[in-house]
């Protein structure tokens, strides 16, 4: 036991060293934070369904055809063991391990409910919807590509005859417009025809069609039929060019996921002692508009609450976590009110159900940032408009260089965030939003990065609030983000 006492005073006298070297007087208010988190876990298990996979169509459940699933589960946790209970049926697993069980399925729809908890009681909690019936189709559609016709050399692009402008050739019209067409085969209903992430037009008797100006080097065709059966073909050939002007005119083609949005607004307070504010729904619809008419989100891809409760807020990022993909991105915007309590050095949202004086009913930083870490998509990024939303920032990291490699920024995973300051008070009419707004709308490039746009309005903010209100961007500590990769918004 005296071993044991030594050890941990041993421990706090080096804490108590280190924190005093960095911060000098205020070392002492700062020891006891870093003192407790260190003997405290507060990181809930994360939990991968590898089998089966989710259906693709939002809200639908996975359907089959034979009386009995094969569930395959990946649990992780940072204190390295976890329990999991599937059924009441209850196992501990060590970090990592994957667990396999087959269950039985009655007709109908099926609920798994799937549990995993560590040691401090964190736990997480997901819920698996299989409907079993005999007669589903399990088939994936058929795709046969009609149109462009590839061959060994690839597509042949031919640019036009070059202009001189003052002793340089200028290539007019490098490429040519190009009609994608495919035929799909399925005997239900399809639900929709993509090519790179975009819907192709239905023609009729199975045919889909699609311009493109210019032609794709590399064409990702996905079919997908009504109980979410899905295919895919992906077609990659040189684009071949007549002469290297035309070539130089060819932008750079990003192969990427879907793009969703959660776009949380709360004005509305049941408790009387919550202030209510006026414009954070106007301004959630106009960050909405812009996106669906500037960008490539879908209107079925964006999820607007309006005044959520904390239960909806929390249901619609669960759904999220079950429904997104991984090469997918996640935009997520809340504006409301937010506060920060110095004893815990925590910032929290306030949900419409939220009560003042209890502490339970509010949203913390860390509930966002262990979904932002569980839901498995290639870039998230959060956008908050709300008093002390920088708190999000485990620390305020410097601006790594701005990389002009779009494609670097696209292939290395992020979880990035910018917020309306940092730990300071924000007027309700967003000075925050108004400009990030105007530059989304204003921009020219076809890819604009998440910390491009935030230099391009920062100053803007600042310049023309009353309290030099200083919007933060960084990185999202502890959430999954592996270096200089971006959350890319594109061009319709």
């Amino acid at each position: 036991m005296k071993k044991i006492v030594v050890l941990f005073v041993l421990v706090l006298l080096q804490t108590q060293i280190i924190v005093g070297q960095n911060f000098g007087s205020k070392s002492k208010r700062l020891e006891l934070n870093i003192t407790h988190a260190a003997f405290m876990d507060t990181i809930n298990p994360i939990v991968d369904i590898l089998n089966p996979q989710p259906n693709i169509i939002p809200n639908k459940p996975i359907y089959v055809n034979t009386p009995n699933i094969t569930l395959k589960v990946r649990v992780s946790d940072n204190r390295n063991h976890v329990y999991l209970d599937i059924r009441g049926s209850r196992k501990l697993l060590s970090s990592n391990q994957i667990f396999t069980k087959q269950f039985g399925l009655n007709k109908g729809i099926n609920d798994i409910p799937i549990v995993a908890f560590d040691k401090k009681n964190n736990s997480v909690e997901k819920t698996l919807f299989v409907y079993y019936d005999p007669h589903a189709d399990t088939r994936e559609p058929e795709i046969a590509i009609l149109a462009p016709k590839y061959d060994n050399r690839g597509i042949q692009v031919v640019a036009s005859n070059s202009e001189q402008t003052d002793g340089n050739s200028l290539a007019t019209d490098s490429v040519s417009q190009y009609d994608v067409k495919v035929r799909v085969y399925d005997e239900s209903k399809l639900y929709k025809v993509t090519t790179n992430y975009v819907p192709m037009k239905d023609e009729g008797d199975g045919i889909y069609s699609l311009l493109f100006y210019p032609m794709p080097d590399t064409l990702k065709i996905m079919a997908t039929d009504e109980w979410g059966n899905t295919s895919q073909i992906i077609h990659s050939s040189q684009v071949v060019v007549t002469n290297q002007s035309a070539r130089e005119y060819i932008p750079q083609i990003l192969n990427t996921g879907e793009f969703h949005a959660l776009i949380i607004a709360i004005q509305d307070y049941k408790d009387n002692g919550i202030n209510k504010l006026k414009f954070p729904i106007e301004d959630a619809e106009k960050l909405k508009n812009v996106l669906l008419n500037k960008y490539i989100f879908e209107k079925e891809n964006i999820y607007m609450l309006k005044n959520p409760t904390r239960r909806e807020i929390f249901s619609a990022l669960s759904n999220l976590e079950r429904n997104l993909k991984w090469d997918d991105n996640l935009l997520v915007f809340y504006a409301g009110h937010g506060i920060f309590q110095e004893n815990s050095q925590q910032g929290y949202w306030l949900p419409s159900d939220a009560t003042k004086d209890n502490r339970a009913d509010w949203i913390s930083n860390s509930d966002i940032r262990d979904y932002i870490r569980s839901i498995k998509t290639k870039h998230t990024l959060l956008i908050a408009d709300a008093c002390f939303s920088g708190s999000i920032f485990q620390s305020r990291s410097a601006f790594a260089d701005v990389t002009p490699d779009i494609k670097l920024a696209y292939k290395i995973t992020s979880r990035k965030a910018m917020t309306s300051g940092y730990v300071q008070e924000v007027p309700d009419k967003s000075v925050f939003i108004e400009y990030l707004i105007k530059r989304l709308d204003e921009n020219q490039d076809k890819y604009l990065t998440s910390e491009i746009l935030y230099t391009r309005f920062k100053s803007a903010v600042t310049n023309n609030s009353f309290n030099n209100q200083t919007p933060v961007y960084g990185t999202i500590q502890n959430a999954g983000d592996e270096g200089n990769g971006d959350f890319i918004f594109i061009k319709r």
